[in-house]
């Protein structure tokens, strides 16, 4: 794929307008189906700027189409229809409430581009507007961070679907997921974010149950893989390496940002059938105590050194607790599939613990990790274990946003049931909103890398959460 940097500003800014490709009901046999993502059709298709491919999320406000895509150069775009060929002037705005920018964009066979400002614009606000020709309209971008995840995917896959994936337009949310079929005795299903996929034996194993496995993308190039058979249990990462040579890393792997919890493992490198390279541990144990700590904590870290680059990376774990379930029902053959809904809330420790607070016992700067600097509660900060998320299992939603006036960069933690800092998301100038699902009583820090936090702690009630950071 050519990239949008490498070309933007002929493209824009010059006459060349009619050297874009942009997609168009004449180009509709050019279009190749990749997914669909929380009502959002992802496909692959001719470039909206520059020439070669471009992958895409779109979805339709009942008067217009909304495409946002991107490339292997990384720069967002987009669009909507204009049936007027040449350089148009517009306008656009998020969450704008009437306040527009000025904008140009580029228009060819029916459609018109504009370079996004900001891509965590388009993850993270709740409505874009645009205007050309047709009166302002207005998209609800409920979901473009998972789509925009999907449509990074495809330009990583050269725009194919992975195998026996069911790529279609999107289609009214059913009551009852279905289990579906993909090909050569493989099949798919949901538990919450988490897809499941039933292998049959591949026949190089004496056993006669099926390899199943369990997948959630949970954040930008991020995801986490577990797979099972019985007597053999592997978990995972996703790997941006651009080798494929198998070979073994050490790498430190700890839960719920408590480095006091670290083990040191070997994790190989391998490639899965749809071509995506994964960090992989194995547990050929009877019974996998490895997957434990997935089902009772709430965030899973690693680090190791990869390409002479040291990475450090943590994944969130909702809904794991149910996914492996599932997982081992699945290579047990007890369960086909879904049976009814799956319930979505994210598993924390103190559900695995039947919810009890009595027993419960805050952490103190005496029983902290030593040398974690989670745990460093400076100036600004409640005293380390006094604030603790209360569980009430009353799902709310809180979005922080970063007005601190030295632009210091920060981290957002949520305190958990003993008060430990649980990190969430990197808070700074570059990513100023950040939306976190949450439950009633669940209470957060934000906190710089020197221990300062900023506002104290919040607490998430019902309703809607806006916490202004100074």
């Amino acid at each position: 794929m050519k990239t949008i940097r490498s070309a933007r500003v002929a493209a824009l800014f010059t006459g060349c307008m009619l050297a874009l490709a942009a997609l168009s009901p004449a180009h509709a046999q050019e279009e190749k189906e990749y997914a669909t993502v929380k009502g959002w059709r992802v496909f692959s298709g001719p470039a909206a700027i520059a020439g070669g491919d471009m992958c895409y999320a779109s979805k339709d406000n009942g008067q217009a189409e909304l495409r946002i895509g991107t490339d292997e150069g990384g720069e967002w775009v987009m669009g909507m229809p204009y049936y007027e060929d040449g350089e148009v002037q517009g306008q656009f705005g998020f969450d704008s409430g009437g306040m527009m920018e000025h904008a140009t964009f580029a228009a060819s066979n029916g459609w018109a581009y504009m370079v996004a400002p900001a891509a965590d614009a388009l993850r993270n606000s709740k409505v874009l507007s645009m205007e050309l020709d047709r009166g302002q309209q207005d998209f609800k971008l409920t979901g473009s961070a998972a789509a925009m995840t999907k449509v990074e995917e495809c330009v990583m896959r050269g725009g194919r679907p992975p195998k026996g994936a069911q790529a279609a337009a999107p289609a009214e949310e059913e009551e009852q997921p279905e289990e579906q079929a993909a090909g050569d005795g493989v099949k798919k299903w949901q538990v919450g974010e988490w897809e499941l996929t039933r292998n049959p034996p591949s026949g190089e194993s004496d056993s006669n149950n099926p390899f199943c496995t369990a997948e959630a993308i949970v954040g930008q190039e991020k995801a986490i893989q577990f797979g099972y058979e019985i007597g053999y249990f592997t978990y995972g990462f996703l790997s941006l390496e651009e080798t494929d040579d198998g070979s073994e890393i050490p790498v430190d792997v700890w839960f719920d940002g408590d480095r006091s919890t670290l083990q040191k493992v070997q994790a190989a490198l391998v490639t899965d059938q749809n071509g995506m390279n994964w960090r992989q541990v194995v547990d050929t144990s009877d019974e996998p105590t490895s997957a434990e700590p997935f089902r009772n904590e709430g965030s899973f870290h690693v680090s190791y050194k990869a390409e002479g680059k040291k990475r450090t990376d943590g994944y969130p774990l909702d809904g794991a607790a149910a996914a492996l379930d599932a997982l081992f029902a699945c290579a047990r053959g007890e369960d086909s599939g879904p049976q009814k809904k799956a319930d979505t809330k994210p598993v924390r420790k103190a559900d695995a613990k039947a919810g009890a607070k009595q027993g419960r016992k805050t952490v103190t700067e005496a029983t902290a990790p030593v040398e974690d600097d989670a745990y460093r509660f400076g100036k600004g900060c409640p005293k380390l274990g006094a604030v603790v998320s209360d569980d009430t299992g009353r799902p709310t939603k809180v979005e922080f946003r970063y007005e601190i006036a030295d632009d210091r960069a920060t981290l957002i933690y949520w305190l958990d049931f003993e008060g430990r800092p649980v990190e969430q998301a990197m808070f700074d100038s570059a990513n100023p909103i950040v939306k976190l699902d949450s439950f009633v009583g669940h209470s957060f820090i934000v906190k710089d890398f020197d221990g300062t936090c900023y506002g104290d702690f919040f607490q998430a009630q019902a309703g809607k959460n806006i916490f202004v950071v100074q």
